[in-house]
This record gives structure tokens, sequence and C-alpha cells, in this order.
């Protein structure tokens, strides 16, 4: 009976393991991608004598725009995204409100939907963020940049340019020998991108990526289920309430 269940189970972790190996495949190959697409070396059918030159994100963007003002008042309540909130493209959202009165004086930069929210502090960690939903009633922490695209500039084309070698050079540049690795708002309005003129070249490029990134996000659901799937079977074949027969 032992041997029956360490079987089963190996199965799940064989289905777990293969599953975990595409998942790194693919990391690598979005990021391959977008090094590619984001910097003109991959052109996109029907673009390829479109015009490239390297911008700084001031041109094409704001910079946190706006602060919640310290007379908010102590009714005031919202669910906070801190710097631990946000990975890779993906937000952790809180559960409960905090009352301002009880936040902390880092909870204070406001955002919005279409803005992309970029880590300040250890940025080297990729604490980056599309912001694909209704904002009401969040704040986040000072920690970020919030990047504003301004008229015919999309938020994701500067969100993916977050993750290219030629933003991780200049930030790597910034940081260096840095006792708390941080940088400014200055500093994101000064980061330089390669950019596309023609803003129907700028839409194919999100297109493309945005189907890879959600292959990669079916896989990491995959994995989800299946840990969730041994983990209940663990629970019911480990305390014989589910019987294999022998």
């Amino acid at each position: 009976e032992q041997q029956k269940i360490a079987t089963i189970l190996s199965t799940w972790d064989a289905a777990i393991d293969k599953c975990k190996a595409i998942i790194e495949q693919l990391k690598l190959r979005n990021k391959g991608l977008a090094q590619q697409l984001l910097t003109g070396k991959m052109r996109v059918k029907g673009f390829e004598k479109t015009k490239w030159k390297f911008v700084c994100f001031e041109n094409i963007a704001l910079i946190n725009v706006n602060t919640l003002s310290n007379l908010a008042g102590n009714e005031f309540s919202f669910f906070y995204i801190d710097l631990s909130r946000v990975k890779d493209g993906v937000f952790e959202f809180p559960k409960e409100k905090i009352e301002f009165e009880n936040s902390s004086p880092r909870a204070r930069r406001i955002f919005k939907k279409g803005d992309v929210l970029m880590a300040t502090v250890r940025p080297n960690l990729m604490g980056f963020g599309y912001v694909d939903f209704e904002t009401n009633e969040m704040i986040c922490s000072t920690g970020f940049a919030v990047i504003q695209p301004k008229e015919n500039v999309d938020g994701k084309y500067i969100f993916y340019s977050l993750f290219t070698d030629e933003i991780h050079t200049q930030i790597n540049a910034l940081i260096t020998g840095s006792n708390y690795p941080a940088i400014n708002s200055s500093d994101v309005a000064n980061l330089q991108i390669p950019y596309s003129n023609n803003i129907e070249e700028r839409k194919k490029i999100i297109e493309i990526l945005d189907t890879a990134t959600t292959e990669l996000n079916q896989y990491q659901q995959k994995l989800q289920t299946l840990q969730l799937q041994k983990k209940g079977l663990m629970q019911q074949l480990l305390t014989g309430k589910v019987r294999v027969s022998v």
C-alpha cells in the first residue's frame, strides 16, 4: 500500500516538474522576445522601415503626478500596495483596508488604471507592474515611481521595456556601490529606451508580448493547480482517508 501511494504521488511530482520546466523555457523565450522586439532588432512584419530612436521616460510619460495629502483625514481608509506586493508584473492585493491615521508615511502615492508602477527601492529585484485594474480606494508606496503615459503612449510598452537589458544596465550603473540600492524620480525620468516612431508598430509589439505572457500565465496557473491537487492527495492518502487497492 505504501508503494502504491508513493507511485500515485510520484505521478503528480513528474507532472509538476514538467510544468516547472516549461515555465522556465517560456520565461527565457519571453525575455528574449521582449529584448528583440523592444530594441528594434526584430522587426514586426510591415514595419521594417519604421525609424527608431532613444527617448527618456520624461518625454513619453509623467512621473509621480499625484500624492496623497497629509490632510486626507483620519476617517479616510484605503487598500495599501507596498513594495512586497508587486513582483515581475504580478500584483498581490491586500484583503483589508487601513486607516490613514494608522498608515505608513510611505503610503502616499496615488495611481490609476493604465499607469506603471516601478519600484525605485532595490529596482534590480524588478518590482514592476502594469495597472490593468481599477484603483478606487488604492494607494501605493512612495517606494514606487508612478509612471503615467502621455497621450498616444501605451503604458504596457513602458512596462515591458522595464525588463530589457537597456534598462537593467542603466539601473545597475545608478545603484552600483550604494549601501541602500535605490533611485529617485529624476533618475526614472532620465531612463532611456529604444522607441518606435510608429504607434501601430508599438501596438503590434504589445500584442505579441501580451500573447506570450498569457501563455506563461496559463502554465503558472496549471502549476498551482497541480500543487494543490498533490497536497489534497497527500492529505487523503497519507492519513488513510482514501484507500488504494493492493
